[in-house]
């Protein structure tokens, strides 16, 4: 079964986000926080970066923050990164980083996901799609930008995603781990 890819405007609902709160992190800048549950390890966030800033932080998990209204500062390892409305960043697991508004109000879409939701490690998909992710020398983020059409495709895929975990809609986990796949199928492609 195929699903549709609107690459829709951004809605308002904030049915299945969690709530911003500050990054609880030990000694070494590793974040503490759970994203999502055991069994569905994804947490979706909507923050107004106008009254809350990201401090500098580290997890294994994969990220996606994408400029619901920018400008907005991205500081990826010793990389700032300035997304415009609309932009995006993919983070890979381990890369530090912090995140604030970069001027007037800005606004973010964010998701925080286990590499394993899109594959396994016992799985073909592990093999082909999130092991080369991992592998030391491979890029600690990937800046997504909509005048690109491969990008553009991934930002697609990375909004659908935070859509359906945002509105809880109708089987919104298999929607949210198959545009999952397809957005690191096609990063792993860049």
């Amino acid at each position: 079964m195929a699903y549709q890819t609107s690459c829709a405007s951004y809605t308002s609902g904030r049915v299945g986000l969690s709530s911003a709160t500050a990054v609880v992190a030990d000694d070494a800048g590793r974040e503490q926080t759970q994203h999502g549950s055991p069994l569905f390890p994804i947490a979706c966030y909507a923050e107004d970066l106008s009254s809350y800033s990201v401090a500098w932080h580290w997890h294994e998990e994969f990220e996606f923050i994408l400029a619901a209204l920018g400008p907005i500062h991205v500081d990826v390892n010793k990389t700032r990164l300035t997304l415009q409305t609309g932009q995006g960043v993919f983070l890979n697991s381990g890369a530090l980083h912090s995140v604030e508004q970069a001027e007037g109000t800005a606004l973010l879409h964010s998701g925080v996901f286990q590499p394993r939701l899109v594959g396994g490690m016992d799985t073909i998909f592990w093999q082909k799609l999130v092991h080369p992710l991992l592998q030391p020398g491979a890029p600690a983020f990937f800046l997504l930008d909509e005048a690109d059409d491969g990008q553009k495709a991934v930002l697609c895929h990375l909004r659908e995603v935070w859509e359906a975990v945002a509105q809880e809609v109708f089987d919104y986990e298999n929607q949210a781990r198959y545009h999952l796949s397809a957005a690191v199928h096609l990063l792993g492609m860049q």
